[in-house]
C-alpha cells in the first residue's frame, strides 16, 4: 500500500513540476516543419486534415490550437489543421460533353468551396458544327493543366449545323391544345396573342398565324398565334394568357412547363427546345393552380394562377 501510494505521488509531482513551453506560431509551415518544431520543445501534433480552396497551401498548416505564445506543459499536443488542397487541383477534360451539364456540375463542385475553374459569358464562343447544339468541341486550359487559382474555363461550342430551314404548317380554326402540342413537339418557338371577341367564332380556337402557311423561314423563327379568347369558364376556372421573357440563350435549351393544380397534382403542360426570349401561350385552369416553368434543372418561373377582379 505504501509503494502504490509513493508511486502516484511522485506522478504528481512529476506533473506538476513539468516544463512549461511557449507554443510557436506554425500557421503556413510545412507540416514536417512544424512536427519538427514541436519535438524539440517537448510537444507533440495531433493532425487533421481539410480541403482549401487555395492549392498553394497544400501540406501546409492553416491553423493550430493552442495558438502561438500560448503555454503548455511538455509532453501536452497542440492541434495543427493541415490542407489537403483544393478539391479540384486540375482542370478536368470536358470536350464532348454538353455545356449545360459541365455548368451544372462545377456548381455543385464548387458550392462549399471558392471556386478555381468558371464559366463566364465572355468565356464560351459559339460556332456551327455538324455535332448537337451545346457540345463542348475545344477548351482551355487543356485537360490536366494545374490550377494555382480562379481560372476562366475558356470553351468552344457547337451552334449546331448550319441554320436550317422550314415550312410553316397551318394552325388555323386548331384548338389552341392541339396547336401548342404540334409546335412544342416541333422545337418550334411559338407566342399566343389573343383576338377581340368574335360571338360566332368558338373559344379557344387558333384565327390568325404569323407567318402565313407554307411559308420558309428559319428554324428559330418564332411563329405567333391569335386565338379568340374563351368566354364561357367554371365558376373556379379561368381563363388568361401567361407571358414572360425569358433570358436569350445562344443554343436552344429544354424548357419544362408544368401545372400544379390546388390539390397538389402536378402535370405536363408541354416540353421543347426553347431559344429564350418572350414565351406566352393561353391557360384554363382552376383558380389556385400555379404553372411553373423550369431549365437547367431547376425553376425559373412560378405563376399563382387568381381571378381578376372585375
Amino acid at each position: 500500500m505504501l509503494v502504490v501510494l509513493s508511486a502516484v505521488t511522485a506522478f504528481i509531482v512529476a506533473l506538476q513540476g513539468a516544463e512549461t513551453i511557449t507554443v510557436p506560431a506554425l500557421t503556413d509551415e510545412e507540416l514536417g516543419n512544424a512536427m519538427e518544431q514541436l519535438q524539440a520543445r517537448g510537444l507533440y501534433a495531433q493532425i487533421e486534415q481539410r480541403f482549401f480552396s487555395d492549392p498553394s497551401l497544400k501540406g501546409r498548416v492553416v491553423e493550430q490550437k493552442p495558438g502561438p505564445g500560448s503555454r503548455l506543459k511538455a509532453g501536452r499536443s497542440v492541434l495543427l489543421t493541415v490542407s489537403k488542397g483544393a478539391v479540384v487541383d486540375r482542370v478536368d477534360d470536358y470536350i464532348g460533353r454538353q455545356l449545360q451539364e459541365v455548368e451544372q456540375e462545377l456548381q455543385v463542385l464548387f458550392a462549399t468551396y471558392k471556386p478555381l475553374l468558371q464559366i463566364t459569358g465572355n468565356s464560351v464562343n459559339y460556332v456551327f458544327d455538324d455535332s448537337e447544339p451545346g457540345t463542348i468541341l475545344d477548351q482551355d486550359p487543356a485537360p490536366g493543366a494545374e490550377l494555382t487559382g480562379l481560372t476562366p474555363l475558356n470553351l468552344l461550342v457547337s451552334r449546331g449545323p448550319e441554320v436550317q430551314t422550314f415550312s410553316v404548317p397551318n394552325y388555323v380554326n386548331l384548338d389552341y391544345n392541339r396547336a401548342m402540342s404540334l409546335l412544342a413537339g416541333q422545337n418550334q418557338p411559338f407566342t399566343f396573342t389573343l383576338a377581340d371577341v368574335d360571338e360566332t367564332t368558338a373559344g379557344g380556337i387558333v384565327v390568325s398565324q404569323e407567318p402565313q402557311p407554307g411559308a420558309v423561314v428559319e428554324q428559330s423563327t418564332p411563329v405567333s398565334l391569335e386565338i379568340q379568347p374563351i368566354r364561357r369558364v367554371g365558376a373556379r376556372q379561368v381563363f388568361g394568357l401567361f407571358t414572360r421573357t425569358l433570358p436569350r440563350y445562344a443554343v436552344p435549351v429544354e424548357l419544362f412547363v408544368e401545372v400544379i393544380e390546388p390539390s397538389g397534382e402536378r402535370r405536363e403542360l408541354f416540353t421543347t427546345q426553347h431559344p429564350g426570349g418572350q414565351i406566352s401561350f393561353p391557360y384554363l385552369l382552376e383558380e389556385g393552380a400555379q404553372i411553373v416553368v423550369s431549365a437547367f434543372g431547376g425553376e425559373l418561373l412560378r405563376y399563382l394562377v387568381v381571378k381578376e377582379e372585375e
